[in-house]
């Protein structure tokens, strides 16, 4: 085998020895082994890797950064706050400011009495007024009478226009720590980046070039610009992405948990008779239960429920094998300056979102349409009374359920999950027996195996 002397190297970070061209060549006998690669680079390639050996580490890419604002929902919120604004100075001119409010939205016989608007849009103009007048701060509702005409958001084109700002975000991200390091990406290729769910290691294909591979790779992996395009490919997915399963996702959450909170890595504890044990021999649970008493980021209430959660999901897959489990290995594809979703029809990637401009034109387009046919716009009476009957609970009435002075529904409505750990917590720790905190749990458990359905 001859190879160019006289030359400079570089070891890159994924053990590749990379050589600059030199003069002359000598002969090295083919029989000795050895764990390093020689290749010949060029000078712009040495000098990519000198940067990546001397530059401090930096992270580019963001998979998220609470920059996205919806316009639409921006000019509401503008408006509603204008109009309480106003609304507020003209109460006030009365010589009884709240039996004024009262009166205007009650009393039909009142001089200005809001007879243009339905019950609902009065109590929620009531509230509000109300709330206003006595300085209290009260979130705006989007089927406010005063806004009805402009135009509505739905929650599902809202998303999506959401995921594809942050592709765009990232596609530039990506350009400039290409630029950062002097990296040309070959045109009209389509090039694989897959990612493990552990150490976030990029596996770089499509490029038959293997020094400019391997230079991606390093250049991804360096800092946490493989962390955030892993975070990024799993933010962009929907729930029907043919990479994620809930098996697989729950096997990499608890990964990540245990690792966090105990330091341990359940690749390097012994899976033993359905448990991880520590070195010593101790049931990984134990520090991790350890870690939770002592922790200052999870409320006290909430411990125990955290505690229980991750052990429970924790024994599953020991039960099963750490290796008998599949991993959540996240892939996307890169072409022209624009990275491509795969597993799923829904892409965000340049030149592919012509889907959300379709499916927003198929949405209600005023928030007086939105909210005649969004399931969201059922009062709280109605959202009671449903809950009250699939749960059989015929002499409770739901609106006993508070919290902070709130209904159930006034403050959880619509965030399940929240309200989900509120019942879990108010109703199942700690009490088993009464007929009420087992028609919560059948409800709740109902309401899982729903969520593992729309899943898998």
């Amino acid at each position: 085998m001859n190879i160019n002397t006289a030359i400079q190297s570089f070891s890159s970070l994924n053990g590749i020895k990379v050589t600059q061209n030199g003069n002359t060549t000598k002969d090295i006998n083919k029989s000795k082994n050895s764990e390093e690669i020689s290749i010949n680079i060029n000078s712009k390639t040495l000098n990519t890797l000198n940067l990546l050996s001397s530059l401090e580490k930096q992270t580019f890419l963001k998979a998220y950064d609470r920059s996205y604002t919806n316009p639409d929902t921006e000019a509401a919120n503008k408006k509603l706050k204008k109009h309480y604004k106003k609304m507020n100075e003209e109460n006030k001119s009365f010589p009884n400011p709240e039996q004024h409010i009262w009166n205007k939205y009650h009393n039909p016989k009142y001089e200005y009495y809001a007879k243009d608007m339905n019950r609902i849009e009065r109590e929620i103009a009531y509230n509000q007024e109300l709330s206003q007048l006595e300085g209290r701060y009260q979130s705006f509702h989007y089927d406010d009478y005063s806004i009805k005409n402009m135009k509505a958001v739905n929650h599902d084109v809202d998303v999506a226009q959401e995921k594809a700002y942050y592709r765009d975000k990232v596609n530039n991200q990506f350009q400039q720590l290409l630029d950062k390091y002097g990296i040309e990406m070959p045109k009209d290729k389509n090039i694989s980046f897959t990612i493990d769910p552990y150490d976030y290691k990029v596996n770089v294909s499509g490029i038959e070039d293997k020094s400019l591979a391997s230079l991606l790779e390093d250049v991804l992996n360096t800092a946490d610009n493989s962390k955030e395009l892993f975070s990024h490919i799993y933010k962009s997915t929907n729930d029907n992405n043919s990479q994620i399963t809930l098996e697989k996702n729950e096997k990499s959450r608890i990964f990540h948990e245990i690792k966090e909170k105990t330091g341990y890595d359940l690749r390097d504890l012994e899976n033993k008779d359905g448990k991880f044990l520590t070195p010593d021999g101790t049931d990984i649970l134990e520090p991790y239960k350890q870690a939770i008493i002592k922790s200052k980021d999870i409320p006290e209430e909430y411990k125990g429920l955290v505690y229980e959660s991750y052990a429970k999901k924790l024994n599953e897959v020991a039960k099963k094998g750490f290796e008998n489990v599949p991993d959540m290995f996240l892939s996307i594809d890169y072409k022209n300056g624009s990275f491509y979703d795969i597993g799923q029809s829904e892409n965000f990637g340049t030149g592919k979102t012509k889907w959300i401009d379709e499916l927003k034109a198929s949405k209600p387009q005023t928030w007086a349409e939105a909210f005649r046919t969004d399931k969201y716009s059922i009062d709280n009476e109605n959202k009671q009374n449903i809950i009250q009957e699939a749960l059989n609970l015929k002499e409770v009435k739901f609106s006993a359920v508070s919290f902070d002075g709130k209904s159930l529904f006034e403050k959880y409505g619509n965030n399940i999950e929240l309200m989900k750990l509120e019942l879990m917590q108010k109703y199942l720790l700690g009490k088993d027996n009464s007929e009420m905190d087992k028609k919560f749990y059948e409800f709740l458990k109902e309401w899982e195996d729903n969520k593992v359905k729309e899943i898998t």
